[in-house]
């Protein structure tokens, strides 16, 4: 919140309700007001954002949502809070994890069961149970989960429910990125998630090291504070981190006596 306060050249590309959040911030408001009192709460801009809590939160799902849930609040409510929630909550288990079906469990059990998201979330698990294959699944997910009556595709519910169906259909591989892609709609955030799920679950040895390279460093287009960043050295302070914190809360043999 310091580097988004600080910075006043603008922010290049950033979402809509993440720029409603940050004149909300400017002019002194606080979370969760910054993003209830927001015109677009519901979009995906928090759930794209949460993977490396997942990182830190390894095997704590439960943890991974609470972290989550801080973070989004900054700039959306409910669906968006939600989706930000599974979309951490998986990538959680999937750090401990060689199979996407607990991720895909975890991810549902983060978003309130009578929500808009995880009604949508359960009709895209179904679809792409039934696809046979990922390039189906593509096209059946496609045909039934867009909101075709509104003009932008940044809806988290929709996202979210996309990028769980195509990694059901994927079994979680790499390839969730392509099928990402190719399904449309909110395509670099359906891919970033699904991905961030499938990079968790495999590692980056499992992806294209030229890739890799491409999009390691942070450029700070958006938000200047980040700029120089370096995503693996990041991952692996993220990992180091939770050990430390977690081996402070570990009681030693003599506290147990």
């Amino acid at each position: 919140m310091e580097a988004l306060r600080a910075q006043r050249t603008g922010f290049n590309r950033a979402g809509f309700s993440e720029m409603i959040a940050l004149a909300n911030l400017h002019s002194g408001m606080e979370p969760p007001a910054s993003g209830q009192r927001n015109a677009e709460t519901w979009s995906d801009g928090a759930a794209m954002r949460v993977a490396p809590i997942g990182v830190f939160a390894a095997g704590d799902p439960g943890l991974a949502a609470r972290m989550a849930r801080a973070d989004a609040e900054v700039s959306h409510s409910r669906d968006g809070v939600w989706c930000a929630q599974a979309i951490a909550a998986g990538v959680a288990v999937a750090m401990v994890s060689d199979d996407v079906e607990p991720v895909l469990d975890a991810m549902l059990a983060a978003l309130p069961a009578d929500s808009w998201s995880a009604r949508t979330a359960r009709r895209a698990l179904d679809i792409a149970a039934r696809a046979g294959t990922p390039e189906q699944a593509e096209e059946d997910l496609f045909e039934a989960i867009p909101l075709r009556h509104y003009m932008w595709a940044d809806v988290a519910p929709e996202a979210v429910a996309l990028a769980i169906g195509l990694l059901r259909a994927t079994d979680g591989t790499p390839a969730v990125i392509e099928s990402g892609v190719n399904i449309g709609r909110d395509s670099d955030t359906i891919a970033a998630m699904a991905g961030a799920v499938a990079g968790a679950l495999h590692g980056v040895s499992a992806f294209d090291p030229d890739v890799v390279a491409q999009v390691r460093t942070v450029t700070g287009q958006c938000i200047q504070a980040t700029a120089g960043t370096d995503l693996v050295d990041l991952a692996d302070a993220l990992v180091d981190e939770a050990d430390r914190a977690a081996a402070v809360a570990r009681p030693t043999e003599e506290t147990r006596a």
